[in-house]
């Protein structure tokens, strides 16, 4: 497991946003008896964004020896067993540690003189073909009948279209909207088995049933897909005035209407991006852009792991404008953003969790010493 992979399941739990599959995740590695060293890494950094004074040291080894050899979470060889019953227990040892660290801060007098800006979580609306909407979170589960004999299954910020015997009453032109706020995201699952990821403030509308022809869905926002492959069922993706022939693949979209430009980024298998009359065929590793007014279609070779970095749990930017960082950081915390500089020309590199405190956040991006910023009344001031 890497570093930012760890400290972003951690943070997540503290969160209390850890999907079933994370919290398998981190159990099984806090069994690793090689998990140490990096655990300590970890909790130092998870430590600073608690804001520990500086010159107190966090015990983190003596942290990790508390979980790791805690009896709800030690094997029982012989039996082959977790004495461990439930991830309810778990939580005990992490709101230990953190109840360790905030008695530390308020002891030595060190709290925060800020509001809290907490980052996105899971969380979308659902709006079914009759118009009602339902709203959707990270906790509970439930099932939502669609008409037809069709039903939803909504777990773990997921939303599963369940492959159950459809009837005729299900209407081929029936469409459900998933869409996402300011500081949301979430995940689905289509009727034909197509993976789906928005970010904050996303959306996609779909068809309940795709039925025995082409498979269309629209989105805004950005969104990540994994196709699921169809014999004879073509699938195509529409926004605004590009549409995204897709031949089997997996991929992301980006087109926020004011960044005015669509980017399809191949990660694995074929598109073919048309738009204005023309069109260009991607291979994996390129990027498609598109000026949503008008214009040529841009290809060029790009990282990857740029373009999937928010659905890792992470920003990535590789010498990106700072308007677009700022416009990423405002949609995922929804916080707004107002410059007392000229922001042009000005670009930023880096990677961070998106789960930092928007504090901390910033605090990295001023080490860059492209800009400094400060929270006024709810909004990011950038200047000089």
């Amino acid at each position: 497991m890497t570093k930012e992979r760890l400290f972003y399941l951690l943070h997540r739990y503290m969160q209390y946003q850890l999907s079933t599959d994370e919290e398998r995740e981190l159990m099984a590695y806090m069994d690793n008896e090689e998990s140490q060293q990096l655990l300590d890494d970890v909790m130092a950094e998870l430590g600073e964004t608690f804001e520990v004074p500086p010159d107190y040291p966090i015990p983190t080894k003596e942290m990790f020896e508390e979980i790791k050899h805690d009896h709800r979470f030690r094997i029982n060889k012989q039996r082959g067993i977790r004495k461990l019953n439930t991830w309810q227990s778990f939580a005990l040892v992490i709101s230990g540690i953190a109840a360790i660290w905030l008695f530390l801060f308020i002891k030595t007098g060190s709290r925060p003189d800020h509001p809290v800006i907490l980052p996105g979580k899971k969380t979308a609306v659902l709006t079914l073909a009759n118009g009602e909407k339902v709203s959707l979170e990270a906790e509970g589960h439930k099932l939502i009948s669609v008409g037809g004999g069709r039903q939803i299954q909504v777990s773990d910020g997921k939303v599963v279209y369940q492959q159950g015997e459809k009837t005729l009453s299900l209407d081929a032109e029936m469409e459900n909207t998933i869409a996402t706020p300011l500081g949301g995201e979430y995940q689905l699952i289509l009727p034909d088995g197509t993976k789906v990821w928005l970010n904050a403030a996303s959306s996609i509308r779909y068809p309940v049933d795709f039925g025995h022809g082409a498979r269309k869905v629209t989105i805004s926002g950005e969104v990540y897909l994994e196709v699921a492959q169809q014999k004879n069922q073509p699938f195509y993706v529409r926004t605004g005035n590009t549409q995204i022939e897709v031949l089997g693949t997996k991929f992301n979209v980006s087109a926020y209407q004011e960044d005015q430009e669509v980017r399809t980024t191949l990660v694995e298998g074929r598109v073919n991006v048309l738009a204005y009359g023309r069109e260009q065929l991607l291979k994996p590793g390129q990027q498609a852009t598109v000026n949503q007014k008008n214009g040529p279609i841009r290809v060029a070779e790009v990282d990857v792991e740029d373009a999937l970095a928010w659905r890792n749990g992470y920003f990535s930017f590789s010498n990106e404008p700072l308007e677009q960082v700022m416009k990423k950081i405002s949609r995922w915390y929804n916080v707004e953003v107002e410059y007392a500089m000229d922001p042009a020309n000005k670009r930023l590199e880096g990677t961070v969790s998106r789960m930092e405190d928007i504090h901390d956040l910033l605090k990295a991006l001023e080490l860059t010493k492209t800009a400094h910023f400060k929270i006024k009344e709810g909004r990011i001031i950038v200047m000089n």
